[in-house]
């Protein structure tokens, strides 16, 4: 720096205007102009003790400022401390604020009773160690008097910042029939209750036999169906057990699969002989056990799964068509795990929302979806419209649009009845230019189930029929609909409509490809020098729906990119 008159100080500030606790705090002091040659003096001091700064600084011959620590000590109530830079016959100064270290240990409980626990089969319990100080606090041990009491996987000494919070586990193992009782004492550096004692109780019980049982003990199962299986045991207090699935016709997974809780899905193929045995076994004493026998039928007219399937990996490797077309990511997928995946207030960062229809938005509530078992229904009718879920929110939101791609959902219908009117159920998306009535603009229908009569379609089974369609939007007078005629795929005669099946469409930049249970049905040739120039102009967003009277079952929704 250069300018005119000699140097002289011009302030002095440090990083940081408030501390809790011990610690060091960056200064600087500041010159208005270069310091001469041979430097400038500066010197320092503090209002307390509690803060410390060397005597003096040197701002070196040609800079215009300095650096130098001061070091905070704990303080036992909040102060403000001014420090203070002097040179010649200038002062500046610097509040600094301390704020009280306060070191405190809370613990959720006084004391812990077990109740009645049979010998030889733990029980657990837990308490709950919170950091309520300013500063960190540091559990140094816990120790434990009394038979039968342990503290398993406990990893002390700990150190918990401000409002963090840990678990001890307690566990009870009798080995004799009685009373018992103990202590779990916490030590810590707390400026309170540094030493804390919590006490403990329980009663050791004659151990009875552990027996179980499953129910249901036979059923039938389609493949691909699920079929919950529960087991009660008596005789210990552990009620946890393992599932196992097997037969002497299969082995793995071609047994179908059991989750945790008792959930069994059925494989896609009946084995030979096409019956699998369903085992819950102890965990307390793994000599029992207790097995239920499932006879599995194949399902009518499908080899697909006529069921969802509960809580699902997310897929590993792109379907055939989409890694052909170098569509291998994954870039959205709704196994329909868990209803937090749909807005209860179209608002807030959520897969799907209600349908937006040109800035009109309907009500969608609870009632009118379901999310069970891993799979999505919507059941309701709105006005005529049907009810329908999108991915982005009136518009405005910056993911859940797309652009080329594989786009695949596993779709089951329940129609009651033939439509009168309205909308239909369908897997489908509109292009974000819509919504503002950009001219023109794509609508890609992956899948719809059309009553009879309606968008040319005259076949199908309970006056319905599968229709696949492109659609370009052209704002005039009114709207000009250009879409391919030949929109609906031939069906095998063995189509069981009323199924589950695997929906998919390849999208690229020169066509469009829909597929029904990996299977090719239908092309459409899309971009410059086609009757379909808009698609692949702007991004999508996917839209699910369902139509008057038409339950509709989602299992998935994925996209490959």
């Amino acid at each position: 720096m250069t300018g005119t008159g000699p140097a002289a100080l011009s302030a002095l500030y440090c990083s940081s205007g408030a501390m809790t606790g011990s610690g060091t705090d960056a200064c600087t002091v500041t010159l208005t102009v270069a310091a001469p040659s041979g430097g400038l003096l500066v010197n320092l001091s503090t209002s307390s003790s509690a803060v410390t700064v060397s005597s003096t600084v040197t701002v070196l011959a040609g800079a215009t400022s300095a650096e130098f620590k001061a070091i905070v000590s704990s303080v036992p109530t909040a102060q403000a401390v001014t420090m203070t830079a002097s040179a010649g016959s200038v002062l500046k100064s610097f509040a600094l604020q301390l704020n009280a270290a306060v070191i405190a240990l809370s613990i959720n409980a006084t004391r812990v009773a077990f109740g009645d626990v049979g010998v030889n089969a733990p029980a657990t319990q837990s308490v709950i160690l919170t950091s309520t100080g300013t500063v960190p606090v540091t559990i140094n041990g816990a120790t434990l008097t009394g038979a039968g009491f342990t503290l398993p996987g406990a990893k002390l000494p700990a150190t918990l910042s401000p409002n963090q919070e840990t678990t001890l586990n307690i566990e009870f193992d009798p080995t004799a029939v009685g009373a018992a009782t103990g202590q779990l004492t916490i030590t810590s550096n707390s400026s309170t209750n540094g030493t804390a004692a919590i006490g403990l109780s329980g009663t050791g019980t004659a151990a009875s036999a552990v027996a179980v049982a499953v129910t249901p003990a036979t059923v039938s199962v389609t493949t691909g169906a699920t079929q919950q299986f529960a087991a009660s045991i008596t005789g210990t207090s552990n009620t946890a057990v393992t599932w196992t699935a097997s037969g002497t016709g299969c082995n793995g997974t071609t047994c179908g699969r059991i989750s945790s809780t008792g959930l069994y899905t059925a494989p896609a193929t009946a084995p030979s002989p096409a019956t699998v045995t369903i085992t819950a076994t102890s965990v307390s004493d793994p000599s029992k056990s207790a097995s239920a026998v499932v006879t599995i039928v194949p399902s009518a007219g499908t080899s697909q799964p006529l069921a969802c399937s509960g809580t699902q990996p997310a897929p590993t490797t792109a379907p055939t068509q989409a890694a052909a077309a170098g569509f291998n990511t994954l870039v959205f997928d709704d196994e329909f795990n868990s209803p937090d995946a749909i807005s209860p207030n179209n608002e807030g960062h959520y897969n799907w929302y209600t349908w937006n229809v040109y800035g009109t938005s309907k009500e969608l509530s609870s009632a009118d979806y379901e999310v069970s078992n891993g799979c999505l229904t919507i059941f309701t009718d709105l006005t005529g419209f049907g009810a329908d879920l999108q991915t982005v929110n009136s518009g405005t939101a910056t993911t859940g649009l797309f652009q080329y791609g594989y786009f695949e959902a596993r779709i089951q219908f329940n129609p009651i009845g033939s439509e009168g009117g309205g909308s239909w159920p369908a897997f489908w998306s509109d292009a974000l230019q819509s919504i503002p009535e950009i001219s023109p603009f794509a609508e890609l229908d992956f899948m719809e189930a059309v009553p009879n009569g309606k968008g040319g379609a005259t076949t199908g089974w309970n006056g319905v029929t599968i229709i696949t369609t492109v659609h370009q939007w052209t704002k005039g007078n009114g709207w000009n609909d250009t879409y391919n005629t030949n929109n609906i795929p031939p069906m095998p005669a063995s189509f069981n409509y009323d199924a589950f099946h695997i929906y998919g469409c390849l999208w690229s930049p020169s066509s469009v490809t829909w597929y029904i249970d990996n299977q090719p049905v239908m092309t459409v040739a899309t971009g410059p020098g086609t009757d379909f120039t808009a698609i692949g102009q702007d991004q999508i967003f996917l839209i699910l729906g369902t139509g008057k009277n038409w339950p509709t079952t989602f299992d998935y929704v994925r996209v490959w990119h």
